[in-house]
C-alpha cells in the first residue's frame, strides 16, 4: 500500500485540490446569489420603463496646443 501511494501521491493532491476548490465554488455561488435566474420572462419585453437621463458638460480652458487629462468619477 505505501508503494502505491509514494507512486502516485501526484494525482491524489491534485484530485483533492480540484475536488476541495469545486467545493468552495459551489457554496460561493450560493452565498453570492449567482445561481438565482434572472431573466426576465419574455412578457416584460414590450413594456417601456421611463428613465432620467443625465446630461454632462464639460467644458475645459486654455491655450490651443495645451495637453489636459480630464477624469470624470460619479
Amino acid at each position: 500500500m505505501h508503494g502505491l501511494v509514494a507512486r502516485r501521491w501526484m494525482l491524489m493532491v491534485a484530485v483533492l485540490v480540484v475536488a476541495v476548490a469545486g467545493f468552495c465554488v459551489s457554496r460561493l455561488r450560493g452565498i453570492f446569489g449567482s445561481n438565482h435566474n434572472t431573466a426576465a420572462p419574455s412578457g416584460f419585453a414590450s413594456e417601456i420603463v421611463p428613465f432620467n437621463p443625465k446630461h454632462v458638460v464639460l467644458e475645459v480652458f486654455g491655450p490651443p496646443g495645451t495637453v489636459a487629462t480630464i477624469n470624470y468619477h460619479r
